[in-house]
């Protein structure tokens, strides 16, 4: 999607390029800078929605193990003379590390937020 909707964009770039002396000769700058913007608003769309899924994907795989961390802490409490402090301990921080190795964390900061 992404590859497609940037197609039109480098397109109409060269094809400005190419045709600079007659676009400043007939004063049609006007039109090619909004014609160039409306271009570029396009081909950023899928780089939001790949964005916006990426954030909602991290914010279920956060709430997922929320609820696996929950419920190890529960069966820790229910089964205290049963368990070791050390394998707790080791569940509990893999069940953190889950969300660490994925590529979810996009860097917002590039988008200007």
């Amino acid at each position: 999607m992404e590859l497609e909707s940037k197609a039109p964009l480098y397109t109409h770039f060269f094809e400005t390029l190419d045709g600079l002396h007659s676009i400043r000769a007939f004063d049609w700058t006007e039109r090619f800078r909004k014609q160039n913007i409306e271009l570029l608003r396009n081909s950023q769309k899928p780089l939001f929605l790949l964005t916006a899924i990426q954030i909602w994907l991290q914010f279920v795989l956060d709430c997922v193990v929320v609820a696996l961390v929950l419920t190890v802490s529960c069966l820790v409490v229910t089964l205290r003379g049963n368990s070791s402090v050390g394998l707790v301990g080791l569940a509990l921080f893999n069940l953190v590390r889950v969300t660490q190795p994925f590529p979810f964390n996009f860097p917002l900061q590039s988008l200007g937020y």
